[in-house]
């Protein structure tokens, strides 16, 4: 395993992908920055992944790198983390297929559909709850008193 330092850098990419400079001069292109722990510690253990999903790289703590290739690694995982906020529950669908919501978010309305219904809808120990479709995309309520009666009733059958 290559775990990253100072004298590693990261450079952008498209579609929020990274370059990967090794201070061997081997270069690494469009990988996949991930967290590992993504909700309790965020800026430690970070992972690279290649087109295959294959580790290449991992760093322990994003301190341990220097910082123009931080800057870039953190807008990559800022991208791929980016959660939309549920601000109501419009309606729901049960399908072959998994699980439709037709939601309103603080980006406004979209819909999508959750394969696994035990595995991607959770809920969490501060009370949010967080959603992953089937394309990956994520989706949080942070407080669910907040909703609106019928967003809760049309949800709470699902938890």
């Amino acid at each position: 395993m290559i775990y990253l330092d100072d004298n590693a850098l990261i450079s952008s990419c498209e579609n929020n992908l990274v370059n990967l400079t090794l201070p061997s001069g081997e270069t690494f292109t469009a990988l996949e920055p991930r967290r590992l722990f993504p909700v309790s510690r965020k800026n430690e253990y970070i992972t690279f992944l290649d087109k295959e999903e294959k580790e290449v790289a991992r760093i322990r703590n994003i301190d341990d790198i220097n910082k123009e290739s931080k800057s870039v690694l953190l807008f990559a995982l800022d991208m791929y983390y980016f959660v939309p906020e549920i601000l109501s529950v419009n309606s729901v669908e049960k399908q072959n297929s998994g699980i439709r919501f037709y939601v309103t978010t603080d980006l406004g309305e979209t819909n999508f559909l959750v394969v696994n219904q035990i595995k991607n809808i959770r809920k969490m120990a501060d009370g949010s709850i967080r959603f992953r479709d089937r394309n990956d995309n994520r989706y949080i309520i942070s407080n669910p008193e907040k909703l609106d009666r019928k967003s809760k009733a049309r949800l709470f059958v699902y938890l």
